[in-house]
Protein backbone atom coordinates (compact mmCIF):
# COMPACT_ATOMS: atom_id res chain seq x y z
CA UNK A 1 0.00 0.00 0.00
CA UNK A 2 1.15 3.50 -0.67
CA UNK A 3 2.28 5.09 1.48
CA UNK A 4 4.16 2.11 2.93
CA UNK A 5 3.74 0.91 6.50
CA UNK A 6 7.00 2.58 7.52
CA UNK A 7 5.17 5.91 6.95
CA UNK A 8 2.18 4.95 9.12
CA UNK A 9 3.24 7.22 11.98
CA UNK A 10 3.25 10.24 9.64
CA UNK A 11 0.08 9.54 7.69
CA UNK A 12 -2.38 11.12 10.14
CA UNK A 13 -0.30 14.31 10.26
CA UNK A 14 -0.04 14.67 6.48
CA UNK A 15 -3.68 13.76 5.92
CA UNK A 16 -4.60 16.86 7.93
CA UNK A 17 -2.36 19.15 5.83
CA UNK A 18 -3.22 21.11 2.69
CA UNK A 19 -3.61 19.21 -0.57
CA UNK A 20 -0.16 20.10 -1.96
CA UNK A 21 1.76 18.93 1.11
CA UNK A 22 -0.40 15.81 1.43
CA UNK A 23 0.21 15.03 -2.26
CA UNK A 24 3.98 15.38 -1.81
CA UNK A 25 3.86 12.94 1.11
CA UNK A 26 1.94 10.36 -0.93
CA UNK A 27 4.23 10.87 -3.95
CA UNK A 28 7.28 10.14 -1.78
CA UNK A 29 5.45 7.06 -0.51
CA UNK A 30 5.06 5.85 -4.12
CA UNK A 31 8.83 5.96 -4.69
CA UNK A 32 9.53 4.10 -1.45
CA UNK A 33 6.93 1.46 -2.34
CA UNK A 34 8.59 1.11 -5.77
CA UNK A 35 11.91 0.31 -4.06
CA UNK A 36 10.23 -2.35 -1.91
CA UNK A 37 8.59 -3.84 -5.01
CA UNK A 38 11.92 -4.00 -6.87
CA UNK A 39 13.25 -6.24 -4.09
CA UNK A 40 10.27 -8.60 -4.23
CA UNK A 41 8.73 -8.89 -7.69
CA UNK A 42 11.19 -11.41 -9.12
CA UNK A 43 10.14 -13.88 -6.42
CA UNK A 44 6.37 -13.43 -6.21
CA UNK A 45 3.57 -11.24 -7.51
CA UNK A 46 3.25 -7.90 -5.73
CA UNK A 47 -0.05 -6.09 -5.29
CA UNK A 48 0.02 -2.40 -4.38
CA UNK A 49 -3.07 -0.48 -3.41
CA UNK A 50 -3.28 3.29 -3.94
CA UNK A 51 -0.21 3.63 -6.14
CA UNK A 52 0.49 6.54 -8.51
CA UNK A 53 -2.65 6.29 -10.64
CA UNK A 54 -4.91 6.45 -7.59
CA UNK A 55 -3.34 9.65 -6.35
CA UNK A 56 -3.16 11.20 -9.81
CA UNK A 57 -6.83 10.41 -10.43
CA UNK A 58 -7.78 11.88 -7.06
CA UNK A 59 -5.86 15.10 -7.72
CA UNK A 60 -7.27 15.53 -11.23
CA UNK A 61 -10.80 14.76 -10.05
CA UNK A 62 -10.50 17.25 -7.18
CA UNK A 63 -9.45 19.96 -9.64
CA UNK A 64 -12.33 19.04 -11.97
CA UNK A 65 -14.86 19.18 -9.11
CA UNK A 66 -13.67 22.70 -8.32
CA UNK A 67 -14.75 23.78 -11.80
CA UNK A 68 -11.51 23.45 -13.73
CA UNK A 69 -12.63 20.36 -15.67
CA UNK A 70 -10.47 17.41 -16.58
CA UNK A 71 -7.40 17.89 -18.78
CA UNK A 72 -7.82 16.81 -22.43
CA UNK A 73 -7.55 13.06 -23.04
CA UNK A 74 -4.11 13.40 -24.65
CA UNK A 75 -2.64 15.35 -21.71
CA UNK A 76 0.68 14.06 -20.37
CA UNK A 77 -0.90 14.21 -16.89
CA UNK A 78 -2.49 10.82 -17.68
CA UNK A 79 0.91 9.21 -18.43
CA UNK A 80 2.96 7.29 -15.90
CA UNK A 81 5.99 9.23 -14.53
CA UNK A 82 9.14 8.12 -16.35
CA UNK A 83 11.15 7.81 -13.11
CA UNK A 84 8.63 5.64 -11.22
CA UNK A 85 8.47 1.84 -11.44
CA UNK A 86 5.63 0.94 -13.83
CA UNK A 87 3.38 -1.99 -12.90
CA UNK A 88 2.94 -4.89 -15.30
CA UNK A 89 -0.82 -4.76 -14.77
CA UNK A 90 -3.18 -2.22 -13.20
CA UNK A 91 -6.61 -3.27 -12.01
CA UNK A 92 -9.31 -0.73 -11.21
CA UNK A 93 -11.97 -2.25 -8.98
CA UNK A 94 -15.27 -0.55 -9.64
CA UNK A 95 -18.52 -1.08 -7.91
CA UNK A 96 -21.48 0.87 -9.19
CA UNK A 97 -21.49 4.24 -7.43
CA UNK A 98 -19.22 3.24 -4.59
CA UNK A 99 -16.17 5.44 -5.05
CA UNK A 100 -15.69 7.57 -1.95
CA UNK A 101 -14.16 11.01 -2.11
CA UNK A 102 -11.89 11.39 0.90
CA UNK A 103 -11.18 15.10 0.27
CA UNK A 104 -14.60 16.69 -0.09
CA UNK A 105 -16.72 17.45 2.91
CA UNK A 106 -15.56 18.29 6.39
CA UNK A 107 -13.05 15.50 6.77
CA UNK A 108 -15.67 12.83 6.12
CA UNK A 109 -15.95 10.74 2.97
CA UNK A 110 -18.69 12.02 0.70
CA UNK A 111 -20.08 10.18 -2.29
CA UNK A 112 -21.43 12.17 -5.19
CA UNK A 113 -22.39 11.00 -8.65
CA UNK A 114 -20.32 13.83 -10.15
CA UNK A 115 -17.22 12.74 -8.24
CA UNK A 116 -17.75 9.09 -9.15
CA UNK A 117 -18.23 9.88 -12.84
CA UNK A 118 -15.17 12.15 -12.97
CA UNK A 119 -13.00 9.63 -11.10
CA UNK A 120 -13.97 6.84 -13.51
CA UNK A 121 -13.39 9.14 -16.51
CA UNK A 122 -9.96 10.06 -15.15
CA UNK A 123 -9.01 6.40 -14.76
CA UNK A 124 -10.19 5.55 -18.28
CA UNK A 125 -7.97 8.30 -19.72
CA UNK A 126 -4.83 6.91 -18.11
CA UNK A 127 -2.47 5.04 -20.39
CA UNK A 128 0.95 3.45 -20.52
CA UNK A 129 0.07 1.03 -19.00
CA UNK A 130 -3.67 0.91 -19.55
CA UNK A 131 -5.98 0.18 -16.65
CA UNK A 132 -8.16 -2.95 -16.60
CA UNK A 133 -11.59 -2.37 -15.08
CA UNK A 134 -12.69 -5.25 -12.84
CA UNK A 135 -16.26 -5.39 -11.58
CA UNK A 136 -15.90 -5.20 -7.81
CA UNK A 137 -19.68 -5.38 -7.45
CA UNK A 138 -19.75 -9.05 -8.41
CA UNK A 139 -19.74 -11.72 -5.76
CA UNK A 140 -16.43 -11.61 -3.87
CA UNK A 141 -15.40 -15.04 -5.14
CA UNK A 142 -16.02 -14.02 -8.76
CA UNK A 143 -14.08 -10.78 -8.33
CA UNK A 144 -11.19 -12.60 -6.63
CA UNK A 145 -11.17 -15.31 -9.31
CA UNK A 146 -11.02 -12.67 -12.06
CA UNK A 147 -8.15 -10.84 -10.36
CA UNK A 148 -6.25 -14.08 -9.68
CA UNK A 149 -6.63 -15.11 -13.33
CA UNK A 150 -5.37 -11.73 -14.61
CA UNK A 151 -2.37 -11.78 -12.26
CA UNK A 152 -1.46 -15.38 -13.18
CA UNK A 153 -1.73 -14.65 -16.92
CA UNK A 154 0.47 -11.58 -16.52
CA UNK A 155 2.99 -13.47 -14.40
CA UNK A 156 3.22 -16.32 -16.91
CA UNK A 157 3.68 -13.84 -19.77
CA UNK A 158 6.54 -12.18 -17.87
CA UNK A 159 8.18 -15.53 -17.11
CA UNK A 160 7.95 -16.55 -20.77
CA UNK A 161 9.40 -13.18 -21.83
CA UNK A 162 12.32 -13.34 -19.36
CA UNK A 163 13.10 -16.95 -20.30
CA UNK A 164 13.01 -16.07 -24.02
CA UNK A 165 15.49 -13.25 -23.34
CA UNK A 166 17.96 -15.78 -21.93
CA UNK A 167 17.60 -15.06 -18.23
CA UNK A 168 18.07 -18.05 -15.98
CA UNK A 169 15.10 -20.37 -15.98
CA UNK A 170 12.33 -18.73 -13.97
CA UNK A 171 9.55 -20.94 -12.71
CA UNK A 172 5.95 -19.90 -12.24
CA UNK A 173 4.55 -19.56 -8.76
CA UNK A 174 0.89 -18.74 -9.19
CA UNK A 175 -1.05 -16.55 -6.81
CA UNK A 176 -2.65 -19.49 -5.04
CA UNK A 177 0.51 -21.62 -4.70
CA UNK A 178 1.47 -22.60 -1.19
CA UNK A 179 4.82 -21.56 0.17
CA UNK A 180 7.24 -24.06 1.61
Amino acid sequence: MSPPNCFAAFRQFFDSQDFLLRSAFYALGNYIVAEFVKRTYFFKPVVVNRYWQSQAALGLTKEAIQGKGLPPGDSPLYCWPKDLLVPDIILFLTKTQVILNPTIGEGRPVLTKQFTDLMIETYTRMRDPPIIDVDGGAFKTKTFTTIKMLVNITQQHLIDTYNAMGFSQIKSKSVNSKRS
